[in-house]
This record gives C-alpha cells, structure tokens and sequence, in this order.
C-alpha cells in the first residue's frame, strides 16, 4: 500500500474523524453539518464519544437543541440531521438517552403521577406536578401540551391562552413549536371541532415547502396519527433526535408500540438492545419486552369486573370498576368496563367532581351511538386531548381520525391495539390483534388466564366461537355478539334476523346496537327499500337516531329511477330531508323533488290535503313530513302567490293540532306568527316593488353552518368573563353615551383582544354573506334578476380580458405561466 493511501486510511479511521470533528467544535466550523456526516459514516458503536463531544461543547451545537430547555426558545423541532438506517437511529437516540436514564425514570414517576392527579380531579396536585416536571426537566411538547390541557380543564379559556401567547412570544420566529402551540391551544376550546383541526393541519402540511419529516411530525402531535409507514415513523424520530431529552423518549416509546403492532420485527432487536441498555423504570417499556418475549412478567389478572359485566350484573360490574378506578384512574380496562355498564343501565354521572365522569359519561355516549357507526365526537375530542398521554386518548383520537379518513370503514375494533401498551396490562378487546401477529405464544397465555365466561365472550368477540359456547352469558349480549361475527363475516341475512331480536330488547343499549346493525345489514344486501322505510320510521320516532344510521350511505345508492319507481313512499323525502339537515344541503333539490312527487303519487294538490290519505301512513312519520318538509320553501313553488303559501302552511299546523295534540301549543303559536307574517306581507307592498330580495332563510342555514364554531367560540369567552381592560372600556363608553358626549365616544378605542377581535369578524362575515353570497345575498338576487352578472364576475371581467390575471394550480398552489405581455 501506497504512502498516500495508508495516510488516506489514517486520516479515515473513526479516532481521526472524532478528533477533527472535536477540532471543529471548538472553532465553530459548519457544526451541524459536520454531525450529520459523522452519524452517517461511522459505526454506531462510536455514537456514545460523538455524544460525550456533543455534551461537553461551549455554548453548544447549533442546531442542536438543549436537553432539557429554560426557554421555549431553546427547544428545536427541525430534522436538522442528515437521515441514517433506522437501526443506526435507534443507537444514536440509545446513547443519547442512556446519559440521562436517572432522569427519565424521575419523570415517568411524575407523568404517571401527573395524569393521576389530573383524572381524580386533585388540580392543585396536578398543577404542582408540572411545576415540578418544569423545574427538573425544562421545556417540552409533552409539557406544553400537558399544561395547556390541564389549565382548560381547571382554570378554564383565559388562563389557557395566556400560557400559549406566552410560549407563541418566547419561541424563535421560524419555530414549528409555535403553530402546534398556538393549533392544540384553539382546538381544545370547548367549542372547536376535530373536523377543522384536521382541515386547517392538511392545509397547512401539504403545502410545497414543508418537508416530510415536519409532515410526519406534526400528524403525530396534532392529528395523532397511528398507523404510519416505517419511513413516517423515523421521520418522527430524525425530528426529536436533537430536541428535548422528554421528547425524544415518548417519541422512543411511539416507535416501539407501533413496530410491534404493525409488525416491523426487523426492529425488535434494536429496541430490546435499547430498552435493555436504558434500564428505566416504565410499565410502557415493561409491556414491550413482554410482548416480543423477552419478558414474562405481566399482571393481566384484573378480570373479575369483566365476569360481573357478561353474567349481567351491571351495576356491580360499575361498583367495582369505579372503586378500582379510585385507586389507578388511567387504567383502560376498568374506564372500559364501567363506561359499557353504564351504556347497559343508560344512566350518567350527574354530579362531575373530577374530569374521570366525564370521561365516563363520553364513553358511554361513544359505545351507545358510535361504536361502529359515525358519532359526534366533538365533546370526547376535547377531553381525548386534554389525557393524551393516556392510552384511552390515544385509542379514541385514533377512532375520530379513522372516521374522518375512513369513513366507509366500520370496523374500528383494530385501533384497540393501542391499549396493549397502557399500564402495563393486556387488555381483552386487544386479544384479537395478538393474535394475528407472530405472538401467538403471548395469545394463547393471556387466554389460558381466563375463566370460561370470559374466555367464550373473547372468542366469540373475535368470532372463534361455537353457538353454545355462549350460553353462559345473557341473551342480549349473546344476540349481540353473534349479529356482529355475522355481519364481519358476511352473513349479512343471519345478521338481519339477529338484529331484529335486539330492536324487541327492552334494554336502550341493546335496542341501540340492533337498529344500527338491522340497517346496515339490510343496506348491504340491496334491500334499499326497506333499508330507507326503516330509517324513516326509525327517525320519526327517535330523531337522535340519526347519528347512528347509514343515511349518507343509503343516498349514495339512490338512483334516479329508483326515486321515479319508489315516489309513493314517503320515506324517501323524510330521508332526503334527514340528510339535507345532518350530512349536506347538496341535494336539497332532490328533497323538493321527492316532497312534490309523493304528493302528485297520491294526487294530493296541496299538503294540506294529505289528511285525507294520512290514515294509510304511519303516525309519526305523518308528523314528520307535516313539520318538516311542508315548509314554505318547499310549498312556494305550488302556488301562484306567498299569501297562498301562508295560507296552506297554517291549514298543515291546524291538522297538526289533531294528531298530535301533545303540542297543540306549539302548532298554535306558529299559526298566529303566520298571519301577522301575513299582514306585514301587505303593508310592505312598497318593498316588493323594489325588486329587492335576500332569501334569509337560506342564509341562516349557511351562517349556521359556515360561522358556527366562530360563534361557539365567541359564547365560550362570554362565559370566561371580559377582563378589566373591556370592563372598563364599556362602563366609560356607556358614560359618554348617557351624558350625550359622541365627542368623547367616538374618540374611545376600543381594547384589542380575542374575544373583541372574533365579534368583528363574525360581524364582517355576516355582512360579506348578505351582500356577497351569490346564492342566496343582495348580490346574487342583483346579479341573476337585474345585472344578469355577479359583481364579483363584473368586477373581474376587464382583469381577464386585459391578461391581468393569471391561474393558479390548484395541485402544486403555484402561479401558471402567463405567456401575454403588454404592448408597447
């Protein structure tokens, strides 16, 4: 070998590029780029020096955040390092974790006893705790969050956004911490929606600049994305890699829940390696190493509630559930048990001490109405996200996420998965997950511990089971438990019949889950038809039925002729009307449609003679179509005049009155608003000439929809209280105006702040909709009757003919060529 060659070798060798890289350190030279290198070539066996250099530099590397921050300012959340095999990742995030393994078991002790507090309700405890995570261990995202979380909860809106503006204004300017900051700070208000959040994290992450791994990041934190690549989860990974110590680890944790769950064993021994060598003390980490047999200790033993629940005794499977609840609130299995007993006896926690009935009360609304069927999950959202360290959070945040991107998928049961790692047990419904992964040996352990009743509810959960394997549970439970292997199965007749014997239970949980399977099997085999009779008759009795019948997916199969052959039903227009009012208003014509249709099928002129057929439909149903699709925006286009309109529509509410007289007070009211409706009709004869009209109706319904969440946000801070500052801004304005002063008035500024700041826009929004709207504002009435044009398009009419405007592409969001340029 050459000289050249061996001072090459020397000059490459892992103790040579250690000491230039020391070298460089120390003169400042192209820091981070010169880690991301050494991370790349050398052997992980020499992370821990690269590590011990890193630790021991003045001031420190830039790019390379402080492990346990005093600023907000300190945290980075960029995936400064170049990417590395994911094995040599898991090394690098070992090494740098090893060196403060002392301090992660002090901080899994006051996390857990953190989130005890929180759920029991013990606030002052709570609060101190994070005091206390705060002095030991700095500033983080899983601190950050958690100190929202947990102020919304005891102090309330005020104190919450005063924390977020204040770790908004200490956080560098290009930090991705502000935007999740200031995001997770809007949507646990009480009045935001998960659907926005989703919308407003899309828009944002799909944006040409922002790079995957900050993508992969912030779905995580904000979306709390579960099933992800493996590239995804390494991109999680790469981000925390030089952030906080905290974060680092829980991303650690993350990554090893989901490479067992979805099966990325070529992980599982680098992880064990880590786990070993970390030597923390975490039921997480205990759960690991159990379930990839490295471990055999586990407590999987707390199934006696589970026994009380299928033998039927419900109210001492509560009992015993919230009193082991008292002692370890985060435990899923009991939270599980006594939120199902609850939705058995349908009955809630009225009075709420702690935030652990709330949860109750949510879960119990959640296996009630949404367990596989679309729910409102606004409400459990927020308390999802305030326990998002907890693994019931993760399992229902997972649900809201499915449902947003999977909304054709009904089975949710796979994202119980997450609980196999919660509090160091094994949770039943976990058991089929288990064993469809190589753990069969873990499977068959966790069956081997159950008592017969338990051990045929699990088999028969995951449709294992032979009929008389059920016997020893209750009949309604039995019934349930077959209707659904049957419907996962396919079986979707047997499913039907099953299904029909729950509608007859006389327990409201049980009804409940027979109506949604009843629906959803007779939809699956095309029985359209009786499908949408029985959703109508469903609905008409019960509207809260709504929320768990498959109206959107019913409509989807409506065809036009179907609705020609079928116009003598009227379930089809209460149908259309259900979906018009809950889903969308895109098919508010075929509402009208239908509506007219049935009336023409059965040679009705006008609605109010329906009386003479009403014997031949359905009570409620009658009434159904009466107060809601005998409207005036559906009659006006049967008369020749509005006083007609009126008239009609006072002749449905007097055969109202007759059938259902329960409220006769009602119908009656709304029959004097009519004729002065009426009378205010002919004394503005002048407004009619005028040529002037904005369909309010129409624009209530859009406001409604469009500036709801504006509003409810608006009422939460009514509720918080003015501070002192609007306080006395309004007592001196109301001063002014008593002693006649408008020179003083108008001269008053009015105080800037949230709350002020969210009136003016929903003002401004209103007005843009009145005049503005080209549907149904000033705007389009003008621009369809009078200007044959909207102003928006008679305003940019010249712009186009000119070349002044150029397209945007809607995929990439960037400007298309505009070729045109101006003459000389």
């Amino acid at each position: 070998m050459s000289n050249s060659k061996k001072r090459e070798k020397s000059y490459n060798s892992p103790k040579n590029i250690i000491n230039n890289f020391k070298v460089n350190l120390l003169r400042n030279r192209q820091q981070s780029n010169l880690l991301g290198t050494i991370r790349q070539n050398l052997n992980e066996s020499f992370f821990g020096q690269i590590i011990d250099c890193v630790k021991a530099s003045k001031p420190g590397i830039e790019g390379f955040g402080a492990p346990f921050p005093k600023s907000p300012k300190d945290i980075l959340c960029q995936p400064i390092l170049l990417e590395i095999e994911p094995e040599k990742e898991l090394a690098w995030a070992s090494k740098y974790l090893n060196k403060f393994s002392d301090n992660l078991t002090e901080f899994v002790s006051l996390a857990n006893n953190f989130n005890c507090h929180l759920l029991s309700g013990r606030s002052s405890l709570a609060l101190s705790t994070l005091d206390e995570v705060e002095d030991k261990f700095g500033f983080s995202w899983w601190y950050i969050k958690n100190r929202l979380s947990a102020l919304q909860l005891i102090e309330g809106l005020e104190s919450q956004k005063a924390f977020a503006k204040k770790i908004i204004n200490s956080s560098s300017p290009n930090n991705i911490l502000r935007f999740l900051t200031y995001t997770f700070s809007v949507y646990i208000e009480p009045s935001s929606s998960f659907r926005n959040l989703y919308k407003t994290v899309t828009n944002q992450t799909t944006q040409p600049l922002i790079s995957s791994c900050i993508k992969s990041y912030v779905d995580h934190n904000l979306l709390f994305k579960f099933h992800n690549s493996e590239k995804e989860l390494f991109e999680i990974l790469r981000v925390c890699a030089t952030g906080t110590v905290v974060d680092l680890y829980e991303a650690i944790i993350f990554i090893a829940s989901s490479c067992s769950l979805l099966n990325f064993s070529h992980l599982t021994k680098p992880l064990t390696n880590l786990f070993s060598t970390l030597n923390i003390v975490d039921g997480r980490i205990e759960n690991f190493l159990w379930f990839n047999n490295v471990s055999t200790k586990n407590d999987i033993s707390k199934t006696h509630v589970l026994e009380l629940y299928l033998l039927g005794q419900y109210e001492k499977a509560l009992n015993a559930s919230i009193e082991s609840l008292s002692d370890n609130p985060t435990d899923l299995t009991f939270l599980d048990i006594a939120s199902r007993s609850m939705a058995v006896l349908n009955i809630e926690f009225e009075d709420i001490s702690s935030p652990l009935y709330n949860i109750l009360n949510s879960l119990k609304n959640v296996y009630t109405l949404g367990e596989y069927s679309r729910f409102d999950s606004s409400e459990l959202h927020k308390l999802a996200l305030s326990f998002c360290p907890n693994s019931w959070a993760n399992y229902i945040i997972g649900i809201i996420y499915q449902q947003l991107t999977e909304p054709d998928n009904i089975n949710i049961e796979r994202l119980l998965q997450l609980s196999i790692f919660s509090n160091n047990t094994i949770h039943p419904y976990s058991a089929k997950f288990i064993d469809t992964l190589p753990h069969s040996k873990r499977y068959q352990e966790f069956l081997d511990q159950l008592d017969t009743t338990e051990r045929s509810w699990l088999l028969c959960r995951i449709n294992s089971c032979d009929e008389h394997n059920c016997i020893s549970m209750t009949s309604d439970e039995m019934a349930y438990l077959c209707a659904i292997k049957n419907a996962k199965c396919g079986n979707y007749a047997t499913t039907e019949t099953q299904s029909s014997q729950l509608i007859k239970s006389t327990v409201y949980y049980y009804y409940i889950q027979g109506v949604k399977l009843y629906s959803y099997s007779l939809m699956m085999q095309n029985k359209t038809l009786a499908c949408i009779q029985f959703i109508a008759d469903s609905i008409s009795k019960n509207y809260v039925l709504h929320k768990i019948l498959p109206i959107e997916g019913i409509i989807q199969i409506i065809s036009d002729d179907f609705r020609v052959a079928n116009k003598s039903e009227i379930s089809l227009p209460i149908v259309y009307d259900i979906y018009t009012r809950e889903v969308s208003n895109k098919l508010e014509h075929l509402r009208r449609y239908s509506f007219e249709d049935f009336l023409e099928a059965h040679n009705v002129l006008k609605p109010s003679l329906l009386s003479l057929i009403e014997k031949s439909i359905p009570k409620h149903q009658a009434i159904y179509f009466y107060k809601y699709l005998c409207i005036e925006s559906n009659m006006s286009l049967m008369f020749t005049s509005s006083e007609d309109v009126y008239r009609d529509r006072a002749d449905v509410c007097k055969n109202l009155t007759l059938i259902d007289s329960e409220k006769t007070d009602i119908y009656q009211q709304e029959i004097k608003d009519i004729y002065r409706r009426s009378l205010i009709k002919k004394k503005t004869q002048e407004v009619e000439k005028s040529k002037i009209y904005v369909d309010i109706n129409n624009l209530k319904l859009v406001a409604t929809k469009e500036l709801k969440e504006k509003f409810d946000r608006y009422k939460s801070y009514l509720e918080v209280g003015l501070n002192e500052e609007t306080f006395n801004y309004i007592n001196s304005a109301k001063v002014a105006a008593k002693d006649l002063n408008t020179i003083k008035l108008f001269e008053m500024k009015v105080p800037k702040n949230e709350m002020v700041d969210l009136i003016t826009s929903l003002i401004i929004d209103l007005l843009d909709l009145f005049v503005y709207n080209n549907e149904h504002g000033l705007d389009g009435y003008l621009g369809v009757r009078i200007r044959h044009n909207t102003l928006s398009s008679k305003l940019r009419g010249p712009l186009v003919s000119a070349n002044l405007i150029t397209q945007i592409d809607s995929k990439q969001h960037t400007y298309k060529p505009n070729d045109w340029s101006c003459p000389r």
